[in-house]
């Protein structure tokens, strides 16, 4: 998933697309975020930054990231993609502007 962030767009990505003939859909930046995975991402940094001691290697964090994601439960999943109805609808009444999503 792209979301054509700059943070996101790194020479090595780009590059990646265009050699792998990688089709991606037109997507401005700053566009609204109706993923719900990225708020899925979102516990899992927080949880991971939590992490006492904190993680010092690639392996680490990656046992960390698998860890933690044995953890997203059920119902935080159901909640994030049962909001989607608000999320559109607040996008829609917005006309693509800013929402407290």
């Amino acid at each position: 998933m792209d979301d054509n962030a700059r943070p996101h767009r790194s020479r090595a990505v780009v590059d990646y697309l265009q050699n792998n003939a990688v089709t991606t859909l037109p997507w401005p930046a700053m566009s609204p975020d109706l993923n719900p995975l990225e708020h899925v991402w979102d516990i899992l940094g927080r949880r991971i930054q939590a992490l006492q001691p904190p993680v010092q290697t690639l392996r680490e964090l990656e046992a960390a990231l698998h860890r933690e994601w044995l953890q997203v439960t059920r119902e935080q999943i159901r909640r994030l993609t049962g909001g989607m109805r608000r999320r559109v609808d607040a996008v829609i009444r917005a006309r693509g502007g800013f929402t407290r999503y």
